[in-house]
């Protein structure tokens, strides 16, 4: 007999990895598929402030600009992910997470980052120029593993390219 039932969830990490080879070939230029404008927030910013966008604004992630403007780190919502699962376990078994309501995005960032081995090393952000190829966009997403590239102008983010971005327009 034949039972209905969920076999297999794909991600959208997996299925930009099964279609990364053709993303890579695509020699349109970055401008033609970057979103704007590009929501930001400074890195003085509180970090509630900036997932409270995040969550109202219904985005994955945000560009943290320094006093000039130009990109200094990506935020997302890896991070809040990262933040919630990495709260301490009480007696009851119940996850604590710490206080970061006074913290501001970047210290945040810089903690939370601090705390995964794997993350140490990686980059603070990823960018591009409208110029580039949407192939050298879709490489650069494959080898860091970020979600989104930010398009920018002397590093001042001018527009984003995502995993959802690429799959709207290229397929």
């Amino acid at each position: 007999p034949e039972t209905a039932g969920l076999s297999m969830v794909v991600s959208q990490k997996q299925l930009f990895q099964a279609l990364a080879s053709f993303l890579k070939t695509v020699e349109l230029p970055a401008a033609d598929f970057m979103c704007t404008p590009v929501l930001t927030v400074t890195c003085q910013s509180f970090v509630l402030d900036a997932f409270g966008i995040i969550a109202n604004k219904g985005i994955s992630g945000l560009a943290v600009v320094d006093e000039d403007g130009k990109v200094v780190h990506n935020t997302s919502s890896q991070d809040i992910k990262m933040w919630v699962g990495g709260g301490e376990e009480t007696a009851e078994g119940k996850k604590h997470l710490e206080d970061v309501s006074a913290l501001e995005i970047e210290d945040f960032l810089v903690k939370v980052r601090a705390s995964r081995p794997a993350l140490k090393d990686r980059h603070p952000v990823c960018s591009a120029h409208k110029e580039d190829s949407v192939g050298h966009v879709a490489s650069m997403l494959e080898k860091t593993g970020y979600h989104h590239v930010w398009i920018v102008e002397d590093r001042v983010p001018i527009g984003v390219i995502s995993f959802t971005d690429l799959f709207k327009k290229v397929f």
